[in-house]
């Protein structure tokens, strides 16, 4: 009879790679469940030890996550960089990142608007804070100078009008405080308390996006109140402007990058945020 008796040294006793379906089985606050194996979340390179951060997919949760992987996964799909020093080396200074499909990119200034109305009956319009234009202007001239592109729209209560802000120019009144158009061509309800718009910007020159948040240009948003056509019907609408700070646009979530607090308009109406104060 042969003998298949094993030593204790022919045991491998190492513990086997933590395997999850859901972050919630990972330990740690900064850890995350990625291709079925436990991984810190990063910003920069310098947050992963030997591995390099990346913006990834996660198919499962249908989500974008800055995530430290190793060099050899990082960008298989054949781009132009794989690292974010990539991106610097051909365009130093530009503060470009790699992103997901192994191109270079630039991070955008993005802008949230939250709804703070409590108990609006929507005379003036829609439930909430109803947004008619947002864009950032010069303030030197008063002319606008790049419009906002809705990244997310999440109203409070489900609304019926489909309007969000796409990077199109939108025609104002003499005075600027308005739209010429009316409510129901341009405005965008927030529904209430909680209603949320996310957006980024477009110059209105070259179409280009508007990449580092603006050192010498005004923050514009003009809320459907008074200082607009039937508007003073209904009860002042209120809410709160952020400015937000993600490694990228694609990536933004507004509960974690938009923390900045620019202003408040407790009133409604047309609210500038002169650049200085920024």
């Amino acid at each position: 009879m042969l003998s298949t008796a094993s030593t204790c040294a022919d045991i491998n006793t190492e513990p086997p790679e933590a395997n999850c379906v859901v972050d919630a089985e990972c330990k740690g606050a900064q850890a995350i469940c990625f291709q079925g194996a436990c991984a810190p979340t990063c910003v920069i390179d310098d947050d992963c030890d030997d591995a390099v951060c990346r913006s990834e997919v996660r198919a499962a949760q249908d989500d974008v996550v800055d995530v430290c992987v190793a060099e050899i996964d990082a960008n298989n799909m054949g781009g132009d960089c794989r690292f974010d020093r990539d991106c610097d080396a051909a365009s130093p200074g530009s503060e470009a990142r790699c992103g997901i499909d192994g191109t270079c990119f630039i991070p955008a200034f993005s802008l949230l608007i939250r709804d703070t109305t409590i108990g609006d009956d929507a005379a003036d319009g829609g439930p909430g804070a109803d947004i008619a234009a947002i864009y950032l202007q010069d303030p030197v001239t008063g002319a606008p100078v790049a419009w906002a592109d809705t990244i997310t729209y999440q109203p409070a209560v489900q609304l019926s009008g489909d309007f969000v802000p796409n990077g199109e120019r939108v025609a104002l009144n003499d005075e600027r405080t308005c739209t010429v158009a009316t409510y129901a061509d341009v405005a965008t309800p927030l529904g209430g308390e909680g209603g949320v718009l996310l957006v980024r910007f477009l110059e209105g020159v070259t179409g280009d996006t508007v990449s580092t948040p603006p050192s010498s240009w005004n923050v514009v948003v003009v809320e459907w109140g008074d200082n607009c056509p039937g508007g003073e019907l209904g009860e002042p609408d209120s809410y709160d402007v952020y400015a937000c700070a993600a490694p990228t646009h694609k990536a933004t979530d507004p509960g974690r990058d938009c923390g900045e607090l620019l202003a408040r308009a407790p009133n409604g109406g047309r609210l500038a945020i002169d650049a200085a104060e920024k």
